[in-house]
């Protein structure tokens, strides 16, 4: 070869190399864009992430086109802090978080976690606090372990709208370990059974609980707190806790000085509404209960034979109360100075029905309204009108010169 044909060469190889290097660059950029575009797809979602039934748990889950079919998917691919979306259905899982998460349902009446009864529904051991929204939680079934069939946490958890019902535990719906903080709004918690606490357990002195606008009905202790065992710190404020079973205090059990009670309604209780091991229970006023157990003695509770409460139905919003009859003595009795600004369906508070001068709030998580408000409810062709799995509340036919005024009924659903 000579010197001529050598430069030739040499400059082909040169050409050749450049383009192998160009493209080389080429695909390296591509696969560079085709990552950071699914980083930024995960970005774009931030720390929101989806779940339905007709989703894919081989799906990215950061979107509502893309969701889970799974709770426990989700929680596995969620980073901390994040928010994750749980689509209206039935989801049969049993469910640890060790992140901070906040899970919303679509609505407490469509969107239900069902344990089975192979285990609590969810079991919270994160660091910092979690929240559940809008989910009826149901079927769980702690077994021979510590804690509660729907909830057992061990941190701060949070419950907004939701329902927990028919769980089993040695606390029944919720059971809370020191030095957990447990605070319930807008909720019922129905049904559930244990050895202490039935609905509720709140365990160890350092443990604590606030409760708002929530009804506590049907629970059934074998020993202690039907309705709701208080260990530590307990802070209760317009709650209903009514028809609830247990050897010893059927409604509330507490063993601790430091409680503040406002606004609460203790009736009806199958056995003694109340009791505590340390002392009297203290009360901060405008309480109702049907016996005197309670130890409600500001010139502001009420103590009588018959609170006039209706049963547990189908009242408007989207969790089961207890409608108080048109002459309840809870209507108008309580400080509206300490009531929130709706009762536990969302019924604007107060509303004037018997008081001569202005509006006051009624006592407990039900307010009474001349007219009753009705929450938008979301269009659906694939509910049944019914709440209960076993069982639907009814209410009597007998004939009664007494009724609440309400008169919408919301569709809800059981699984399917």
């Amino acid at each position: 070869m000579n010197a001529h044909q050598q430069s030739a060469h040499w400059r082909l190889t040169t050409a050749l190399l450049t383009i192998y290097l160009a493209l080389c660059l080429l695909i390296i950029g591509l696969y560079a864009l085709v990552v950071s575009h699914s980083a930024d797809r995960v970005a774009a979602a931030g720390t929101h992430w989806y779940v339905a039934p007709t989703g894919a748990d081989s799906n990215d889950c950061v979107s509502p086109s893309t969701a889970c079919q799974s709770i426990h998917t989700a929680i596995t691919k969620a980073t901390n802090s994040a928010t994750i979306h749980i689509a209206a259905g039935t989801y049969y899982e049993n469910l640890t978080i060790t992140k901070t998460l906040t899970l919303i349902g679509a609505r407490a009446d469509l969107t239900h976690v069902d344990g089975s009864h192979h285990g609590p529904v969810f079991v919270i051991q994160a660091t910092q606090p979690v929240t559940l929204s809008q989910i009826t939680i149901q079927q769980g079934d702690a077994g021979q372990e510590w804690g509660g069939g729907g909830i057992t946490a061990y941190t701060d958890v949070t419950l907004v709208d939701v329902i927990v019902r028919d769980n089993r535990g040695s606390g029944g719906g919720i059971a809370v370990q020191k030095p957990a903080l447990l605070t319930v709004r807008n909720a019922a918690i129905l049904n559930n059974e244990a050895f202490n606490g039935g609905g509720v357990l709140v365990a160890g002195g350092s443990s604590s609980a606030r409760l708002t606008n929530v009804t506590i009905s049907g629970n059934q202790a074998a020993n202690t707190g039907g309705g709701m065992r208080a260990e530590g710190y307990l802070e209760l404020t317009n709650v209903t806790l009514a028809d609830n079973t247990a050897a010893d205090a059927a409604g509330l059990w507490m063993r601790n000085w430091t409680t503040s009670i406002t606004n609460t309604l203790i009736a009806n209780n199958n056995g003694l509404n109340c009791n505590s091991t340390i002392g009297p229970l203290q009360a901060e006023g405008s309480n109702l209960a049907t016996d005197t157990t309670c130890d409600f003695t500001a010139p502001s509770d009420i103590i009588t034979n018959d609170a006039r409460l209706d049963a547990l139905g189908d009242n408007g919003g989207y969790t089961l109360t207890h409608a108080l009859l048109t002459s309840s003595p809870a209507i108008d009795a309580a400080d509206s100075g300490a009531c929130p600004s709706t009762d536990q369906r969302g019924i604007a508070r107060p509303q004037a029905i018997g008081s001569m001068g202005a509006a006051r709030c009624d006592i407990g998580a039900f307010e009474l309204a001349a007219v009753q408000e009705a929450p938008t409810a979301t269009p659906t062709t694939t509910v049944t009108p019914q709440l209960h799995n076993t069982e639907t509340p009814t209410m009597t036919s007998t004939p009664t010169t007494e009724s609440h005024t309400n008169h919408y009924f919301l569709p809800v659903i059981i699984e399917h």
